[in-house]
């Protein structure tokens, strides 16, 4: 990935009542060539709120990949994903989350990929 200057904090903040998934297996996103794709955030939490925060460079266009591009937005991002993917290469994007009432951190990441076993064409 390209680097950019970081000109603001993003975060996502996630209401008590949404899910996140924190879940410890390996598991990868896959992209699809040429179309824009949507991820939500999930949270299983019962109460208090969670902040979501991108911790990598970012800049009003997004996040450039190898993959494509990332959008963070309230509550998921958004990939616009290039025409042509090479399998061969990942983008991984660096998030911490906040439990705002303990004020516990996760750093967690998310892994993009393309498979052309897993494509929607």
């Amino acid at each position: 990935m390209e680097d950019y200057i970081h000109s603001e904090e993003l975060k996502i903040s996630v209401n008590c009542n949404l899910k996140v998934d924190f879940d410890t297996k390996n598991k990868m996103i896959y992209l699809c060539p040429g179309k824009s794709q949507y991820f939500t955030i999930n949270v299983p939490k019962c109460c208090g709120d969670v902040t979501i925060k991108y911790t990598g460079c970012y800049q009003s266009k997004g996040i450039c990949g190898n993959l494509g591009i990332y959008h963070i937005v309230q509550s998921g991002i958004i990939v616009e994903t290039y025409c042509k993917l090479d399998t061969r290469k990942k983008d991984i994007l660096n998030f911490t989350a906040i439990d705002d009432c303990t004020k516990e951190c996760y750093d967690f990441v998310v892994v993009f990929s393309c498979n052309s076993c897993h494509c929607c064409y």
